[in-house]
C-alpha cells in the first residue's frame, strides 16, 4: 500500500520537508518541537501541511498514549471528521486497553492494532514521540509495522541533542517548567497563607482561626492532588525525581505565602493581643509549611493507588 505524501513548509522560509515513507525518522529540532504536541499549543506556528494548504494546528487531532512505549498523536482534516466518527475512532482504540502488565510483546501488538484501527480512516499523518520503559526506536517502528497496511506517514520524533529524550524532551526526563508546576506555587502560597495567618488567629483568640485552618488543609489536598496529575501517568510514575524537583516549587510558593501573610497579619488584620510576635509566628508557620510540603510528595502515590484500585 502506497504511503500518501506529506509536504511540511514554514511559510517564512524556502524549503520543504517531504515525507513518502510509511516511517519517517524526524530529527529536526524545530520540527521536532512542534509536531511533539498537542495542536492547540502550535496556534502561534508558521508550519503548514504545504500538501494541503492547511496550517498544522488546523486539524482535528486525537493523543493516545500506549503505556511504556510512548504517545501517538493522530491529526485528521476536519471537514472529514465529525462527532460519530470521532465516537466511533475513540470507541475502537478504548477496546485495546487491559489491565495486562505492559512488555515489549504485548505493547507492539498494541501499536499495530492501533495502527490498523486508524487506518480505516482518512488520516493525515501521526507523530509518534517515544517515552517510557519500552520507547521504540525509529528501526523498531519501522520493524514493529512492518506488515501492517497503513497510507498516512508515521513521523518517528527524536532528539539527539538531548541525553533523554521523552515527550517533555528534557535532561532530566522532564521540562523544568510548565504551567501545571506553577500551580503548584500557587497552591503552596494559598495554603501557607492560610496557615499562618490561622495560627496568627489562634495567640489573637479569635474564632476565625479554625475556618482559615480548614481551608489551609483544603488547599494541602489541592496541591496534592495537583502534584499527583503531574507526576501519575496512566497510574504509573512518569518519574522517579519530578515529585523532588517539584519541591523548589512548593518551597518558593510557601516562601511567597508568608511574605504576604506576614503584610496582612501587620496591616490588615487587628491585634486583640498585646505582644504579639509575627516573627515568632512566622517561623512556626514557616516549618510546618514546609513539613506539610514535603508531605505532599509522598500523599500523591496514596491517591494513586486509590485511583488504580478504583
Amino acid at each position: 500500500m502506497k504511503t500518501k505524501e506529506l509536504i511540511l513548509k514554514f511559510e517564512e522560509k524556502e524549503n520543504t520537508f517531504n515525507f513518502v515513507d510509511k516511517i519517517n525518522k524526524i530529527d529536526d529540532p524545530k520540527l521536532v518541537k512542534i509536531l511533539g504536541r498537542e495542536n492547540i499549543k502550535n496556534s502561534n506556528s508558521t508550519l503548514i501541511i504545504k500538501s494541503m494548504n492547511l496550517p498544522i494546528f488546523d486539524v482535528i487531532q486525537f493523543k493516545i498514549n500506549v503505556a511504556e512505549v510512548g504517545s501517538f498523536l493522530f491529526n485528521f482534516e476536519k471537514g472529514k471528521m465529525d462527532d460519530k466518527i470521532r465516537e466511533e475512532i475513540l470507541s475502537k482504540i478504548s477496546a485495546l486497553h487491559d489491565d495486562v502488565e505492559p512488555t515489549k510483546e504485548t505493547q507492539t501488538n498494541k501499536i499495530k492494532n492501533l495502527i490498523k484501527i486508524v487506518s480505516e480512516y482518512e488520516e493525515i499523518y501521526c507523530s509518534y514521540l517515544p517515552n517510557g520503559k519500552f520507547k521504540f526506536s525509529f528501526e523498531e517502528l519501522s520493524e514493529a509495522l512492518n506488515d501492517v497496511d497503513f497510507e498516512f506517514p508515521i513521523l518517528a520524533l527524536e532528539n539527539k541533542e538531548k541525553d533523554v529524550f521523552d515527550a517533555e524532551g528534557s535532561k532530566l526526563g522532564f521540562r523544568k517548567f510548565t504551567i501545571d508546576y506553577l500551580f503548584t506555587s500557587i497552591f503552596s502560597i494559598l495554603m501557607s497563607f492560610g496557615i499562618m495567618t490561622g495560627i496568627y488567629q489562634i495567640y489573637n483568640k479569635q474564632s476565625i482561626a479554625a475556618f482559615l485552618l480548614v481551608l489551609a488543609f483544603v488547599f494541602f489536598g489541592v496541591l496534592c492532588y495537583s502534584i499527583y496529575s503531574v507526576v501519575y501517568k496512566q497510574n504509573k510514575e512518569v518519574n522517579k525525581g519530578l515529585k523532588y524537583f517539584l519541591l523548589i516549587y512548593t518551597t518558593i510558593g510557601i516562601a511567597l505565602g508568608i511574605v504576604l501573610s506576614i503584610l496582612v497579619c501587620k496591616f490588615a488584620l487587628s491585634a486583640e493581643v498585646e505582644g504579639l510576635s509575627i516573627s515568632k509566628i512566622s517561623l512556626i508557620s514557616a516549618g510546618i509549611s514546609l513539613a506539610v510540603s514535603v508531605g505532599s510528595i509522598y500523599v500523591p502515590k496514596l491517591i494513586n493507588l486509590i485511583v488504580k484500585k478504583i
